[in-house]
């Protein structure tokens, strides 16, 4: 299965225009969380609802947020997938009534059965590297070989991923869902740079994806 591509923690009008136009992409990311050096800013919130994002899903990315603030926030995107980063009870991101993504740590991957079976509600659950201080956006890859190897889940693969390693990690062949890249496309940190984004999809349509 070709696995699907989202790319995370924009926050600059320019690049959200840019990563429109790619064909590839099928979610682009939006952080709502202040210590997060991605955080969505108030003006680039307020610029979004006049945004087509044509056929591109957006996906608005919490970490143990107040029911308010995700609801004020992700009213601004049409039909918008959540996705909870933090320790957000299943009962809790089943509220809204949207489709939603559960992250969940590396480190917790001996676990992954009794997650998923917790947050059976969930549209995907992403594995990211991130540890018991850093929810996520490490730039650090973990190990791919314990990716779970199932057909029943959808898996979402983030941290550290860039055009250098992604033919690794989809060779391994563990029917993965999607690709979260984040970090891997950045000249600096928070900063997307187009040249990156070109040569991470070159390396794809190289890999047949």
């Amino acid at each position: 299965m070709k696995p699907l591509i989202k790319i995370c923690g924009v926050n600059d009008i320019q690049i959200l225009h840019e990563l429109i136009m790619i064909d590839e992409v099928n979610f682009i990311g939006f952080i709502f969380y202040n210590d997060s050096p991605r955080n969505v800013t108030d003006n680039f919130l307020q610029k979004i609802s006049k945004i087509d994002f044509k056929n591109k899903r957006p996906v608005c990315v919490y970490v143990n947020s107040s029911k308010e603030h995700i609801q004020e926030t992700s009213s601004y995107f049409k039909d918008p997938i959540l996705q909870f980063h933090g320790d957000e009870p299943a009962g809790f991101c089943e509220s809204f009534d949207r489709k939603y993504i559960k992250a969940f740590h590396a480190y917790n991957l001996r676990y992954w059965k009794n997650y998923m079976d917790l947050y059976s509600s969930a549209h995907a659950f992403l594995i990211d590297s991130g540890n018991s201080v850093q929810k996520g956006g490490t730039g650090i890859a973990f190990d791919w070989k314990l990716i779970p190897k199932t057909e029943k889940e959808k898996i979402i693969v983030a941290g550290g991923i860039n055009s250098s390693n992604v033919s690794d990690l989809l060779s391994k062949k563990n029917n993965i869902f999607g690709i979260d890249v984040n970090s891997g496309l950045e000249s600096k940190e928070t900063i997307k740079d187009i040249e990156k984004i070109e040569t991470f999809f070159k390396v794809l349509k190289k890999n047949g994806k």
